[in-house]
């Protein structure tokens, strides 16, 4: 707006009606006491005028601190000087009352109608907003970019943004980053595909976070990423979780959605494989059937890892378990010295063992290997006998997932079951001897 045109437009204001000055001394449209801050609009040919009020408490009395008009040719705020009179000024919100002795610079509008009635009807302004902070930046923003009347009507009025300062004190209003201002094509403005547009409709609260996605995952098909955004997850947390998993972005998504996992119990779930050192690319790792009872295993493990106590009790059942030693054929079967044995076992055979350290340390269960005799260092099968001389199970690699029980351990599973059977009735004749 020229200076002209600014310095013509100070003597056109209209006087404010002498209805909305009571309004104001009794505390506005609602008897608030609190309301002490009013923005009053007004018109006078197309142009929309403002005429903003600060109401002192004690006297009840009204004074004018602020002035602005709204045009089709622009915008102008209007102070007063030193010397009295009014004049043009830089543009910011309505200051009322300054600091330090009165901060609340919050107000609310009269005569809203008037919008109406002159050159900002179509801004949307009760669409926009059912509040009134921020209404006179909104004025002047749509001055500025009249386009984003399209944005409302479109339903995406949440683009239309507020800004705070440190504070929490309102500063302005703007528009999203992704949202292009120069363009009044409202796809262009969104910058967004015919294909993209349907996908929003009726989401278009969705749209900041399908336009990261569309960012961070170009490679992905619109429908794929309109799915990420109408889930929890989000890009930047996918493409984390599928790097470390050594899988696709989308192949991550649908098994965190599929077994409706929580990012944060599977960030967790990161962590402890990289305290453990697994290799999270092996699928059985990366993507285990019931992450859960995973998640709860390594728990244990580093429970047991970060326990004296249990280290103790280890060592001590060591001499006792010697009975349950055996080898038949080509294979023998002996006990773990450690608990980190026992969780390098898990670790080389990707199965859970590792989780069962603390239960065998505790004695609540019994965990041994099965080594063939010319490899007696190499994990081969892994099996656990309950304290009632029992095989609870037995397996090997990625818990025989890939590949059939050979037919020695199958043998071997039997013999020493037979064995076991021994062992218990000898201990209960030694009990009767003893009674």
């Amino acid at each position: 707006m020229k200076q002209a045109r600014k310095d013509e437009l100070i003597s056109c204001f209209p006087c404010t009606p002498p209805e909305l000055i009571s309004v104001m001394k009794s505390g506005g449209i609602y008897g608030r006491r609190y309301a002490v801050n009013f923005c009053v609009f007004l018109t006078y040919g197309h142009e929309l005028f403002v005429r903003c009020y600060h109401k002192y408490s004690r006297s009840n009395a009204i004074t004018e601190s602020q002035r602005y008009v709204f045009a089709k040719d622009g915008f102008v705020r209007y102070g007063v000087d030193d010397k009295g009179r009014w004049k043009a000024m830089t543009f910011r919100e309505p200051v009322f009352y300054k600091a330090p002795y009165y901060t609340n610079q919050s107000y609310t509008l009269l005569n809203v109608d008037a919008i109406d009635r002159s050159d900002m009807r179509y801004s949307r302004l009760s669409e926009w907003t059912t509040s009134s902070e921020g209404a006179i930046s909104f004025l002047r923003l749509y001055c500025n970019h009249p386009n984003i009347e399209y944005l409302i009507e479109s339903g995406y009025k949440d683009l239309i943004l507020r800004t705070y300062d440190y504070y929490g004190n309102f500063r302005s209003v703007g528009v999203f980053a992704g949202v292009d201002l120069r363009s009044n094509d409202l796809l262009k403005m969104l910058q967004l595909t015919r294909t993209e547009f349907k996908l929003l409709q009726g989401h278009e609260n969705l749209y900041t976070k399908y336009c990261i996605c569309k960012n961070q995952l170009p490679d992905l098909k619109p429908e794929e990423r309109f799915e990420i955004a109408d889930s929890v997850y989000y890009a930047n947390e996918l493409i984390t979780f599928s790097q470390a998993a050594g899988t696709t972005v989308m192949r991550m998504f649908r098994y965190l959605n599929d077994h409706d996992l929580s990012d944060v119990i599977y960030r967790d779930y990161i962590d402890q494989c990289r305290k453990l050192g697994y290799d999270m690319h092996d699928t059985a790792i990366g993507l285990p059937h019931d992450l859960l009872t995973a998640h709860e295993r390594f728990s244990q493990i580093i429970k047991y890892q970060e326990c004296e106590k249990d280290k103790q009790e280890f060592a001590k059942r060591i001499e006792a378990r010697k009975v349950f030693e055996y080898e038949s054929g080509d294979l023998i079967l002996r006990q773990p010295q450690c608990g980190e044995e026992i969780i390098a076992e898990g670790k080389a055979l990707c199965h859970c063992v590792g989780g069962y350290a603390a239960r065998h340390a505790q004695g609540k269960t019994n965990i041994f290997f099965i080594r063939k005799k010319s490899e007696p260092l190499k994990p081969y099968y892994t099996i656990e006998v309950s304290n009632n001389f029992k095989i609870v199970q037995c397996y090997g690699y990625r818990n025989n997932i890939e590949q059939e029980k050979p037919d020695e351990i199958k043998a071997f599973e039997r013999e020493y079951q037979n064995y076991l059977e021994e062992l218990k009735n000898e201990q209960q004749r030694i009990k009767l001897k003893s009674a």
